[in-house]
């Protein structure tokens, strides 16, 4: 597949260099596997249609392959849902929201082996759970941080009641081990130095890339900004 995908995109590179009208490209792409380069003719259009023709060979030629791998699985029918269902079925890495991860009960899928759950943190318990409801998964791994701001909950009877709370958070209460990724990649020490001492006890260390002194350093115009700003907003409305 990704040869093929390197075919299409070369295709697509190419049409872009030739002027052809609707009855040009449709016979450019009638022609039969054997049609000789020489009956093409010279000149920069017969030459780039030569390479269209010897890419579309190829790209015919790989599909034929993926249909002769998928045997009888392979449906004759465009329908969306079908194609879908056909994707997910020999894939061997899905990914999904939490919420569209609902879709895949519905599937006579292989059992799936290990379920990673990201910004796991900042989900509600029962979101965590659509997935991790899939059969036969064996692992479950949750990734996230427990200073991320929470799942947002309206209900203050809710939110009270813990109903925003996450079930990384949970785990994390019961006394399961957690593991620290103690590197990061995106921020510059300047930014980095004031969450880390506030809420990881200096546990986080910089990346090489962010202390080289190439390492861009875009602010916005203006005296106020630089790495970071704090702005007061106590008398902001949430909307």
């Amino acid at each position: 597949m990704v040869t093929l995908c390197g075919l299409l995109e070369s295709i697509e590179i190419l049409l872009s260099q030739i002027q052809v009208d609707d009855k040009e490209f449709e016979e450019l792409f009638a022609r039969q596997e054997n049609y000789s380069k020489e009956a093409q003719g010279s000149g920069t259009y017969n030459h780039i249609s030569a390479k269209l023709h010897k890419m579309r060979i190829e790209s015919m030629q790989v599909l034929r392959s993926v249909g002769h791998s998928l045997g009888d699985s392979l449906p004759s029918s465009t329908n969306r849902s079908i194609l879908t269902e056909l994707c997910l079925k020999n894939s061997s890495l899905i990914f999904s929201t939490v919420s569209s991860s609902y879709d895949l009960h519905g599937l006579d899928l292989e059992p799936l082996d290990l379920l990673v759950i990201d910004e796991a943190a900042q989900l509600k318990e029962c979101e965590s759970v659509i997935p991790m409801q899939l059969e036969a998964i064996r692992h479950t791994v949750l990734i996230g941080d427990e200073y991320h701001a929470q799942a947002r909950v309206k209900s203050r009877v809710s939110d009270e009641a813990g109903f925003g709370r996450s079930l990384f958070e949970r785990l994390g209460l019961f006394g399961h081990s957690e593991d620290l990724l103690n590197m990061q990649y995106r921020m510059l020490p300047a930014i980095s130095t004031f969450p880390n001492r506030r809420f990881y006890k200096d546990q986080i260390v910089d990346a090489p890339s962010v202390l080289c002194e190439n390492f861009q350093q875009n602010y916005l115009p203006g005296p106020m900004f630089g790495p970071y700003s704090f702005i007061n907003i106590s008398n902001g409305r949430d909307n």
